[in-house]
């Protein structure tokens, strides 16, 4: 997002899967590595442009990447699709992945740029997870939507002073269900999480003759609504061809806010040794509204209620505030520029006693 909010009009996009995170596929395969992309020439004209990328492999694994941009004087337009899918290692590890974006820049002025982004995530998929034994809970599947929208702002106030501001929304839906046999019961567990978030951040650059300082603030508000089912049914309560069935609900609303701000400095010391010091500062207040219904049934063979039972809701709400401050140290050099300017100061220094 930074590399996108600083660079000038470009006509060659990102590809739709790089701005994305733990997207599952082996990070380094494929049309995600590096390409022309990266090494295009420095001046870029008005035109068309487009590519394709794609790979595939063994358990019916492939994918394909399609994007297209055009530049027009100070407009810039690109639009990125991204697909993969695979059947996976073993039963029930397939997946599929579908990913859109558009990025549209507008060059105000030789200092001032806009930019507003979008994009969408559609991801189906089985059990992923690396077990290589049975486990008591098996996720038969999950399926996640994210959509992703963003406004950006990069003003240069003169050479050595740049701020860029990035307002950023997204709304996502995660559900899963999961299960679990047994000899005399079954346990399935159905999940749901929907969520929707803002943030606003600005981060200032600033450039002194041996010093560079950076310092930004921000601000994210967050609400989700968790809704969990827990269904046992249990076969051997005592009488035969009688089912105890126990459902459990819960319904937890999260409403996290956070504010941060940071400052970087760093100085280049004698053009041997670079010593940066940051500080950052992040205040979390969560609030948290849980409500919680159970209730028991005994069933008949035939699927008759023969007595039910249902319990006492239950509704918990709590807040928890936090502060943390995160100072940092360091210390770089290159070990030939450092030999070279101790036997630099060690000769003056033997010449000034001779």
């Amino acid at each position: 997002m930074q590399s996108q909010l600083w660079q000038p009009l470009s006509a060659y996009p990102l590809q739709p899967q790089l701005s994305e995170s733990n997207i599952s596929f082996v990070e380094g395969a494929g049309p995600q590595t590096a390409g022309l992309n990266e090494y295009h020439s420095l001046f870029t004209q008005d035109g068309i442009y487009a590519s394709l990328d794609g790979y595939g492999g063994g358990d019916g694994t492939w994918s394909e990447d399609v994007t297209g941009s055009f530049l027009a004087g100070p407009l810039a337009v690109s639009v990125g699709q991204f697909h993969f899918e695979s059947d996976g290692w073993r039963p029930n590890s397939w997946q599929e992945q579908d990913i859109l974006n558009g990025l549209v820049q507008w060059q105000l002025s030789p200092s001032t740029s806009f930019q507003f982004e979008a994009s969408t995530l559609d991801w189906d998929q089985g059990d992923l997870s690396p077990h290589f034994d049975r486990q008591l809970l098996n996720l038969i599947g999950k399926t996640t939507e994210r959509n992703n929208y963003r406004l950006g702002l990069r003003h240069k106030f003169n050479p050595r002073i740049a701020v860029i501001v990035s307002l950023a929304g997204s709304e996502s839906d995660v559900g899963q269900n999961s299960v679990a046999n047994a000899p005399d019961a079954d346990v399935s567990l159905m999940s749901d999480v929907a969520a929707d978030r803002t943030s606003v951040e600005v981060q200032a650059v600033q450039r002194f003759e041996s010093t560079h300082l950076i310092y930004g603030l921000g601000s994210t508000l967050a609400e989700s609504d968790l809704s969990v089912e827990y269904l046992l049914e249990n076969r051997n309560i005592g009488s035969p061809g009688l089912t105890g069935i126990q459902l459990l609900q819960d319904k937890t609303r999260a409403m996290p806010e956070q504010i941060s701000a940071y400052v970087y400095v760093s100085h280049d010391w004698l053009d041997v040794l670079d010593i940066e010091a940051g500080l950052g500062f992040v205040s979390l207040d969560h609030d948290y509204k849980s409500s919680l219904y159970t209730s028991f049934q005994i069933v008949d063979a035939n699927g008759n209620v023969l007595d039910e039972v249902n319990g006492a809701p239950q509704f918990t709400d709590f807040e928890m505030d936090d502060e943390i401050w995160l100072p940092k140290l360091g210390f770089s050099s290159k070990i030939s520029d450092l030999v070279r300017s101790l036997c630099v100061n060690l000769l003056l220094h033997q010449l000034i006693l001779s």
